[in-house]
């Protein structure tokens, strides 16, 4: 009988394979399969960087790899039955682990136009000693893998002076969601890139804003809050696009029942 983890392997590696053109597309080198993983940065230390990248690339044919950079979304932190049994290293229990939301360095002078600022972790974190993105750079170029940044965006009082940016709802109460619209912001996350592919030899970045709009909010909602966004920024933008905002907080108010 054949072995189904066995099959499944061969199968990923295949996806990895350079694909075969027909013979009048030939006079060019066909381009590589793009076969990427989203990987914790905490379970590459776990598991050791070598390790790690060895067998990704060995089991699914692994070429780029999108390590998460900032965490400010979501909790990386996996419940053990989720987590795989087989790496050859034993699995950790991880709802009790400190893991901060930020795994690269950050430099000051990036930031001069914006007056928000990242998570600066302390030795409480795990791994807050460690800059990954700098120790994985030499072993995945040795390997053929590129290497991009993973964001995750949206929510995190970690983020000094977050409470300025934050979405309004349709009532006029503050979120604990940023808006995309709010100018300070934007100018933030764009200096946050500079400073990674300045800092790092990155391939790209991989962007997480994993966040409904308001009207899906409202038909099927994802957390509690009222919709938004009704802040000065949202409404000036949608004014300036024909809406009418207050016609639209009405029919949100409406909606949201």
């Amino acid at each position: 009988m054949t072995n189904p983890d066995d099959t499944r392997r061969r199968f990923l590696t295949t996806l990895a394979a350079v694909p075969m053109l027909p013979a009048a597309a030939q006079s060019s080198p066909p381009p590589a399969v793009f076969n990427g993983i989203q990987m914790g940065p905490h379970t590459m230390l776990d598991e050791g960087i070598d390790h790690c990248l060895d067998l990704i690339q060995q089991t699914a044919g692994i070429n780029a790899l999108m390590i998460y950079s900032h965490t400010y979304g979501g909790d990386i932190r996996k419940p053990a039955q989720f987590l795989a049994p087989d790496h050859g290293v034993p699995p950790r229990e991880m709802r009790n682990r400190k893991f901060p939301s930020v795994w690269v360095r950050h430099h000051d002078q990036y930031y001069k136009d914006t007056t928000l600022r990242h998570q600066v972790p302390d030795s409480t974190y795990e791994y807050a000693n460690r800059n990954l993105f700098e120790e994985v750079q030499e072993p995945a170029r040795q390997r053929g893998m590129k290497v991009y940044a993973r964001i995750l965006e949206a929510a995190s009082p970690a983020i000094q002076g977050f409470s300025k940016v934050t979405t309004r709802d349709v009532y006029g109460k503050s979120l604990n969601v940023a808006c995309w619209n709010h100018p300070e912001y934007r100018t933030w996350w764009n200096a946050t890139v500079e400073d990674l592919f300045r800092t790092y030899h990155l391939d790209g970045f991989q962007w997480g804003a994993e966040r409904m709009g308001p009207l899906m909010n409202v038909i099927s909602p994802w957390n509690d809050a009222a919709p938004s966004c009704f802040c000065e920024h949202c409404v000036a933008r949608g004014k300036a696009n024909g809406i009418d905002p207050e016609r639209a907080r009405k029919g949100f108010e409406e909606l949201n029942v």
